[in-house]
């Protein structure tokens, strides 16, 4: 019996104040606006600058390596390749296109079987920017290019409404795609791992069911940390080596116990780093929730809250 009046109160903290708390969207526009605005004006500092394959700085870009350029400037963490991006953010139909939508092209002429090749940023008026291999950087018109038109694809948003950005694209991802998705997008976050000067040095490991996070709230808690994701409980090589890639001096592993495999904190499994199990996994999904922009990210961090506690309580 005590039990159970302890999960009906679970129950109520979790969800107590779901529907008073204020958006972060403000009434002139809010921060998708800011944000959406930052990256029209960063995009087109771009313009004229030289297609390179594999570029993904100024001094050369190919399509998605400018993408993942940009997208960063303003705090938005994409995927290397275009391919992926398109996994990145929620589909909208070509009638819907905003400015910042992400836009998507079959391949031409590829040896290999991959679908999408190239990928642009919409920015309204039936243009999108993009680095074209004969172009560079440039604007084109959409509808008035015979080449581009037949070979759109679709588009994805992944700066939505509320300022919550696609990173929740993760939870439609499997094991194997969350893993190499989540160190695909760490390098877009630190190419050259982290600087010196970094206040923390710090990388946060998640179980593959806590994909549905706001990636991004977890990662602000500790200084724009980057989240990396485990695979059937198992921490891959890959994210061990993303880690020493990255010179990571700390490693946050945010899940219960039975989340990661025995003896996962000892110190040679990630090249002398001791890593921390977060104390209170429930506690830290309370931060995360109160943090996360619009209803429902709320409605599904409370519920991984309300889960999270009842399954620790069931253990006790």
């Amino acid at each position: 019996m005590r039990k159970i009046t302890s999960i009906a109160l679970l129950f109520v903290v979790a969800f107590t104040g779901l529907f008073t708390q204020n958006s972060a969207v403000s009434a002139d526009g809010g921060q998708e606006s800011n944000q959406v605005d930052e990256l029209m004006d960063i995009s087109r500092d771009y313009l004229g600058i030289e297609y390179e394959w594999g570029g993904t700085t100024p001094e050369g870009f190919d399509c998605s390596g400018y993408l993942q350029y940009i997208y960063r400037e303003v705090g938005v963490y994409l995927p290397r390749v275009a391919r992926n991006q398109a996994k990145a953010g929620i589909p909208v139909s070509r009638e819907d296109l905003q400015p910042g939508d992400i836009l998507y092209f079959e391949r031409t002429g590829h040896r290999d079987n991959v679908k999408i090749t190239h990928s642009g940023m919409y920015v309204g008026n039936d243009e999108f920017i993009h680095a074209a291999r004969s172009e560079g950087v440039t604007i084109t018109n959409l509808p008035e290019s015979d080449y581009w038109n037949s070979r759109y694809l679709g588009a994805t948003r992944v700066i939505i409404d509320d300022g919550t950005t696609g990173q929740t694209f993760m939870d439609r991802l499997n094991g194997s795609e969350l893993v190499r998705m989540s160190a695909e997008i760490s390098r877009g976050m630190y190419p050259e791992g982290f600087a010196e000067e970094h206040p923390s040095k710090t990388v946060i490991i998640l179980p593959a069911k806590a994909a549905h996070f706001s990636t991004k709230a977890l990662s602000d808690m500790y200084d724009e940390a980057p989240v990396l994701f485990t695979e059937k409980g198992q921490v891959s090589g890959d994210i061990v080596k993303e880690i020493d890639r990255l010179g990571a001096e700390r490693v946050i592993l945010a899940g219960n116990e039975g989340d990661f495999p025995a003896g996962v904190t000892e110190a040679d499994n990630f090249d002398g780093l001791t890593a921390e199990l977060l104390a209170d996994p429930a506690i830290a999904v309370a931060e995360i929730e109160e943090k996360s922009d619009g209803l429902f990210a709320r409605v599904k961090n409370a519920l991984f809250f309300f889960t999270t506690s009842v399954q620790s309580l069931l253990k006790a």
